[in-house]
């Protein structure tokens, strides 16, 4: 039987980061999923934890740019790298179940083996296939959630521009990274846009269906300049246009949708277990690192 203090359930960047400045052991079943385009402030200070680079310069149109923080997902994995390595993620990932009592946790693993585990006090951050927790105070299912709609550009994929802002709930945000398919180039890009509406809106109302994502993105691209390929030379230049060439519309295609998890809904807290909703920039605002231990060695010598 394994046997801690103090124990962090439910595997985010909260959690990670939490165990890391207090040196507890993390407990989870599933990992919080974090895409590589969620950004600290820019002025939030990760130097301590050698986190580089910790601003990201994105081109908008009309020459002007957009300043975002340090990569999430960048502190994410460098955080749970250094908590492995320390032995502070018992499990792993291999936890299929976590079951809380009042005096011990039961994890159940891969080919159902059973481990009990004592504890003075938890500190739960997820309750993603977490039982035996208290009751639920507050749940709002409508509230709004991220939306991931990831396409594929077909034409218009070659220009510099890196981040477009709509500042609307849907598609609020459109970002165009190195397309990652093979057949892809280097130089050609592939985007993400970024909605933020309840999950029921996003599976049921068709105004904020992926196709109505498209429609959307392509008329905020040719705002932007962005035009497809060459389609012949433009028959009213120059008397009466500036463009020798015509030019057909951008052409994107749906890969993937994506719906986050809203968060932990509001627990009722007991004299053993807390529950913890404070985000990563207050968790680091709020602790230091503690010197001479062995992940700080490692964070060191990474």
């Amino acid at each position: 039987m394994f046997q801690y203090d103090k124990i962090a359930i439910g595997c985010t960047l909260s959690s990670a980061l939490y165990c890391f400045y207090n040196q507890i052991p993390l407990i989870f079943v599933e990992r919080q999923k974090i895409h590589p385009f969620e950004f600290f402030e820019p002025n939030t200070d990760l130097s301590l934890l050698k986190i580089e680079p910790l601003r990201y310069d994105l081109k908008k149109p009309e020459n002007d740019t957009t300043v975002f923080g340090a990569s999430k997902e960048q502190v994410y994995e460098k955080m749970l790298v250094l908590l492995s390595l320390s032995g502070l993620v018992p499990f792993s990932n291999l936890a299929k179940s976590v079951n809380i009592g009042k005096k011990e946790i039961k994890v159940i693993t891969e080919r159902n083996k059973v481990f009990n585990v004592g504890y003075n006090s938890l500190i739960v951050f997820d309750d993603t296939k977490i039982s035996g927790l208290s009751s639920i105070v507050k749940k709002d299912d409508n509230q709004p959630t991220q939306i991931l709609d990831w396409f594929a550009v077909n034409s218009g994929c070659e220009h510099g521009i890196d981040h477009i802002r709509t500042d609307e709930d849907f598609v609020r945000d459109i970002f165009f990274y190195p397309s990652q398919r093979a057949a892809a180039n280097s130089n050609k890009k592939d985007l993400l846009a970024i909605s933020y509406l309840s999950e029921r809106d996003a599976k049921y109302e068709y105004q904020y269906s992926d196709t109505y994502a498209r429609f959307k993105i392509i008329a905020k691209m040719k705002e932007a300049g962005i035009r497809g390929q060459k389609n012949g030379k433009n028959p009213n230049y120059p008397e009466r246009s500036s463009e020798p060439y015509k030019w057909i519309s951008p052409k994107i295609q749906l890969m993937e949708r994506e719906i986050i998890p809203l968060p932990m809904p509001k627990y009722r807290s007991t004299k053993k277990i807390k529950f913890c909703y404070d985000p990563p920039q207050q968790i680091i605002a709020e602790n230091t690192i503690k010197l001479n231990t062995y992940t700080t060695k490692l964070l060191n010598a990474l």
